[in-house]
């Protein structure tokens, strides 16, 4: 007896018309920050799963003209209750910054540092979670750090800019002057976040 052929099921998806419905797509809306924004995508969704489309450059540059992806990063945080922050680099190496959670929940947050600005020292604090296609666009001249709400959170981080070990700088996360409302008490800073001092009196922020 012959071998019996392979046997190939099709899968047709009727609600699919043409390619066109494929296209992914995206919105954004400004925070109480100028120049934050917030991206909402709008995946692809069917019965295999969901195709999302992280980063669409056209889209960035209307946001931020000459971005380019120089590095991309990734932070797993462990414990609920972490905080980590609030991490910049210093001018001439500030950099846009693009954030997205792929699991996990954290409470993340933006100040200003820009000196000058309307908002300075002014921080905005978003919900990002696996499955709401939400990304942050956080511009140069903002410090960002996040506290994990549940146990291994997960984000990529699209940089505009090469790591500087010599232009590290931070804010205390905790530090009264901000007055970051943190969502739950913190049970973990690391060694180099809690080292960040306090903001005197006289700071006045960095220059764009």
């Amino acid at each position: 007896m012959g071998r019996m052929p392979r046997c190939c099921v099709l899968i047709t998806l009727s609600n699919i018309q043409d390619c066109a419905e494929l296209t992914r797509s995206a919105s954004t809306r400004e925070t109480s920050l100028s120049g934050l924004v917030i991206i909402q995508r709008h995946p692809h969704e069917d019965d295999r799963g969901v195709f999302d489309n992280l980063f669409d450059g056209d889209l960035v540059e209307s946001l931020s003209p000459g971005f380019r992806v120089a590095q991309v990063n990734r932070s797993v945080t462990r414990l609920r209750g972490t905080l980590r922050g609030m991490h910049y680099q210093a001018p001439p190496h500030a950099d846009t910054k693009i954030v997205s959670c792929v699991q996990g929940c954290v409470f993340d947050v933006v100040v200003d540092i820009r000196r000058g600005s309307p908002t300075f020292l002014r921080w905005h604090g978003q919900i990002l979670e696996h499955g709401d296609f939400m990304s942050l666009v956080i511009p140069a001249g903002f410090a960002h750090g996040f506290q994990a709400l549940v146990d291994h959170s997960e984000l990529i981080y699209l940089h505009g800019s090469a790591y500087y070990p010599d232009a590290e700088a931070g804010l205390s996360p905790l530090d009264p002057v901000l007055d970051i409302a943190w969502p739950e008490p913190p049970i973990l800073v690391s060694e180099r976040d809690a080292a960040h001092e306090l903001l005197a009196d006289d700071w006045n922020g960095v220059v764009q």
